[in-house]
């Protein structure tokens, strides 16, 4: 039995955190294979390893220098070690290195930043293994470059290349196989093909386990986080809500896509692919069973398992007359926000209306799209083009809603019961329901919707 474990910045941020994951590691022989983020917050006005590396790299290529950021990352790590009253002249190397990627500025703000940004998981990987080895156990890190994990072009957004599965369990199914060494791996990024390092997006570690759980047909991926599981809404807006015990993978990656913070919002894919189950838990209370997702699930009862919000989002409405009678509209209007770089998240249309959410911060590229609308005759002039900030989404989620008529007016009525004005709405799965809103209303109708299904809960 093979176990893939991933631990988040909050159980590696010091040494006593750390201690933590390595009774984790070794309470169980089948975890053998173990992804490591970088350190973050010890505390809640600390800052995280990888925002101190962004932030030196930001500072050196505006020629400010900043010496003091590498010497506050190089005492984290100190810090660490002596915790483990282990010899840290190994760092030296490691700490040379990537002072060398910071001083390798690139014309290529995101290559060169990608040069930076996975030197906190690389530095507290081998920290781990030299804690393991000092235990007497046979740990050894893997580096993404050395076992194969090749991915695209794009700096900053990096997606694995299929053939990377094959190269990742040729180079550590042998390790398996032949010993009962601990594999730890730095996660957040992988190569291109010219070697460079390429990250994934944020909370990518999550991706990198699920990776190599696929990569290696592993038994179970375990996600160990400060949380005890996913929650049933977030604990900012709702006080104390339940752990969400089962969830499917459906459920699970229509919580994480429209916020719930858990998750990367791609780790399920490459699990789906093999049909490994995940187990999401906290590394402060590893006796919780957290939350458990899996392909399918037997009824629980729960109409609803959860709610998610996202706030950063803005939204546009387009209309012209006799929209419905040109063939292609939507695949062009699509193909603009595309070649833009501007990823819709939201489609509600009407015979001569189009309403559609994107993220935030695309001001520069939506007077590009408009002005290409105008043009393109999608709109017959620029009034016919609306865009609402400070929007919000709110999706409830549950396998159950399919199964169960008249959720979508239960759940607008609890809204309008409050005040709430719904701008739009979009079923495209049978298992969520999203609001489009305002955000000022967004918290609120995130606690009317939970305390509508979850009453006992929300007290």
């Amino acid at each position: 039995m093979v176990i893939v474990t991933k631990f988040g910045g909050t159980s590696v941020a010091n040494g006593r955190n750390l201690e933590k994951v390595i009774d984790i590691i070794l309470s169980n022989p089948a975890r053998r294979v173990n992804v490591m983020s970088a350190p973050g917050k010890r505390y809640s006005q600390d800052t995280k390893v990888t925002d101190m590396l962004i932030q030196m790299g930001q500072e050196t290529v505006r020629g400010l220098g900043q010496p003091e950021y590498m010497e506050d990352i190089y005492r984290r790590f100190i810090d660490i070690t002596d915790h483990f009253e282990i010899e840290s002249s190994f760092l030296v190397g490691l700490f040379e290195s990537l002072d060398e990627a910071k001083n390798n500025v690139l014309s290529d703000r995101e290559e060169y930043l990608d040069g930076i940004k996975p030197y906190g998981e690389i530095i507290i990987s081998e920290i781990i293994a030299g804690v393991l080895r000092k235990r007497g156990v046979d740990a050894q890190v893997y580096r993404p470059e050395d076992i194969g994990m090749r991915t695209d072009g794009n700096f900053g957004n990096a997606k694995l290349k299929e053939t990377s599965y094959e190269e990742i369990a040729a180079s550590l199914n042998p390790a398996l196989e032949g010993s009962n060494r601990v594999i730890i791996v730095p996660g957040f990024y992988g190569i291109d093909e010219h070697g460079r390092y390429m990250t994934f997006q944020r909370g990518g570690s999550d991706l990198s386990g699920a990776i190599l759980a696929n990569a290696l047909d592993a038994d179970l991926y375990e996600n160990w986080t400060d949380s005890n599981g996913i929650k049933r809404a977030h604990p900012d807006v709702v006080e104390n809500p339940e752990t969400i015990e089962r969830l499917t993978y459906r459920e699970a990656r229509e919580l994480a896509y429209l916020g719930a913070e858990i998750l990367h919002p791609d780790t399920l894919k490459p699990l789906i692919d093999k049909n490994i189950p995940l187990s999401v838990r906290n590394t402060f209370d590893p006796d919780q069973n957290g939350t458990y997702i899996t392909a399918t699930k037997e009824a629980n009862g729960y109409v609803v398992e959860g709610i998610a919000h996202n706030d950063r989002i803005t939204a546009m409405y387009v209309e012209k007359t006799g929209m419905d009678e040109i063939v292609g509209y939507i695949e062009r209007l699509s193909s603009i926000f595309t070649e833009h770089g501007v990823s819709i998240n939201q489609f509600t249309a009407a015979v001569d209306s189009i309403s559609l959410t994107f993220a935030e911060g695309y001001n520069e590229q939506i007077e590009s799209i408009n002005d290409r609308m105008v043009r393109e005759g999608l709109v017959d002039n620029i009034n016919g083009i609306r865009v609402e900030y400070d929007r919000s989404v709110v999706c409830v989620v549950g396998e159950g809603m399919s199964h169960t008529p008249g959720i979508l007016g239960r759940l607008s009525t609890a809204l309008a019961s409050e005040g709430i004005n719904i701008e739009t709405v979009s079923q495209a799965s049978e298992i969520s329901i999203i609001f489009g809103l305002k955000t000022i209303d967004a918290k609120n109708a995130v606690k009317v919707l939970h305390n509508l299904y979850f009453p006992k809960s929300n007290m």
